[in-house]
């Protein structure tokens, strides 16, 4: 009998998010569950207001290079990335422009390593010091790519098709892009002149970053310090009346969710943590009234056991690596540190209540599968069993650590832990809300814990 086997074949370009975008638990489907129903539109990566007015620019304005040099139709991916192809030349050289004047912006400038690398050169490297594959995958990980669900899913940002294209300029990024045109320096200005010079396009395919550094935004550095520029994530004062007199409509429309939750997160004055803040929202009288808020209703349960469970990995990753164990730390030993122990117990007591309240939801299965695995033991080191047993079956992206021999082995470098916990879009929503000017969101952005925007690699 001859031998079946299956194979599998990716039809478009796979990226590995992995090492950026880890899911320890395998609880991922429920944490985007609840953070579509509370900020739908948003990710954890947009984070300020300002990178929706830069972008709308470099939309505008990429659009035009690529419509002038005969780009048309972007119904297949290959126009797609045709169409990319120059618009990350004007990412990656506002993310220098910032750079020479606000180094500290971190995660706020995707590809800031490279990019200043390519500075130190004399911007004389290709592809901005990055190599082929970065410079390829920072469609993914960069700048547009951190906001490209809000620009396909918000109306009036893109237009192409029922929700937007992601790419084509509506009347917002138009607007957007005009207010940051009169707000540049004259000599920083892109003009209309640039595109009627009777470019041989042709020769330019492959190389769109060199036509805008000589070409197309020659004089992209110049200009004072106080030019518009990304915002620093320790602060979240309001955006110039202007700029918020074109942002607020969009992202926080009257009636719209987006609006309903950040009101009801700047009226929580009491709330000290991220837990306490799914409890207002669960119980708040103006999302009962939601068509899936018989979902919403589990987010208090869901983010304690949540929290719990990830503070057991981390427990086990700091108590893992303090053995100094070569081959790693027998089970029983690990199980009976009282860091790690401790940790148990709380998981045990979240997963008692997700048990009793609880739902069997399209998301919720691997929420369930934990929640039973933990409370089916009868001893401390069948519990931490349990819970590496459900990292490794369960877990998305990168493996921390298994159970090899009845010792626990690492499985990653020790500084190479990317440990964020499950959170459903509330600081983001919080900070550009107040960016917008919507209300003072100080004690929802200090309560949700901060950003969760991933660290920047390239």
């Amino acid at each position: 009998m001859a031998e079946h086997t299956h194979q599998l074949f990716f039809t478009s370009p796979w990226e590995e998010f992995a090492r950026r975008r880890g899911d320890a638990l395998g609880l991922r489907l429920a944490a985007e569950r609840f953070s579509d129903i509370l900020a739908p539109g948003l990710s954890n990566a947009t984070v300020d207001a300002r990178w929706i007015t830069l972008i709308s620019w470099c939309l505008k304005w990429s659009h035009q290079a690529w419509t002038t040099s005969g780009g048309g139709n972007l119904a297949d991916r290959e126009a797609q990335q045709q169409r990319y192809a120059w618009l990350r030349p004007l990412e990656l050289l506002w993310v220098a422009r910032s750079v020479t004047r606000h180094p500290e912006l971190g995660g706020q400038l995707r590809g800031k390593r490279s990019v200043q690398r390519w500075l130190k050169a004399d911007t004389a490297p290709e592809r901005f010091s990055m190599s082929e594959d970065q410079f390829r995958r920072y469609r993914q990980v960069g700048m547009y790519g951190a906001y490209r669900t809000l620009f396909r899913s918000i109306p009036n940002l893109t237009i192409g098709d029922s929700r937007g294209d992601g790419w084509t300029p509506g009347p917002a990024v138009n607007a957007l892009a005009n207010y940051l045109d009169e707000n540049l320096p004259r000599s920083t200005r892109i003009t209309g002149a640039r595109f009627e010079t009777g470019t041989h396009w042709l020769r330019w395919v492959g190389q769109e970053e060199q036509w805008w550094i000589k070409k197309g935004w020659i004089n992209w550095a110049a200009g004072p310090s106080q030019t518009p520029l990304p915002t620093p994530t320790d602060s979240a004062k309001p955006l110039p009346p202007d700029e918020r007199k074109l942002l607020r409509p969009l992202l926080f429309a009257d009636t719209h969710r987006r609006t309903i939750v950040a009101e009801i997160l700047a009226k929580e004055s009491v709330a000290s943590n991220h837990a306490e803040l799914c409890d207002a929202l669960a119980s708040a009288r103006a999302l009962q009234k939601l068509s899936d808020y018989e979902d919403l209703r589990y987010l208090p349960v869901f983010t304690r056991l949540a929290d719990a469970g990830m503070k057991v990995m981390r427990m086990i990753w700091v108590t893992l690596w303090s053995s100094q164990l070569p081959e790693g730390p027998l089970l029983r030993d690990l199980s009976n540190e009282p860091q790690v122990k401790a940790a148990l117990r709380e998981l045990v007591g979240a997963a008692k209540r997700w048990n009793t309240g609880g739902a069997a939801r399209p998301w919720s299965s691997n929420i369930t599968a934990l929640a039973e695995a933990v409370t089916g033991n009868h001893s401390i080191e069948a519990t931490t069993h349990a819970v590496i047993r459900h990292h490794e079956v369960c877990g998305g992206g990168l493996r921390w650590f298994r159970l090899h021999q009845n010792r626990i082995e690492p499985l990653l470098p020790e500084k190479e832990l990317a440990a964020s916990d499950y959170r459903f879009r509330l600081w983001p929503l919080a900070r550009l809300a107040a960016q917008c000017g919507i209300a003072d969101m100080g004690v929802a952005l200090t309560a949700a814990g901060g950003t969760t925007e991933e660290e920047d690699e390239l």
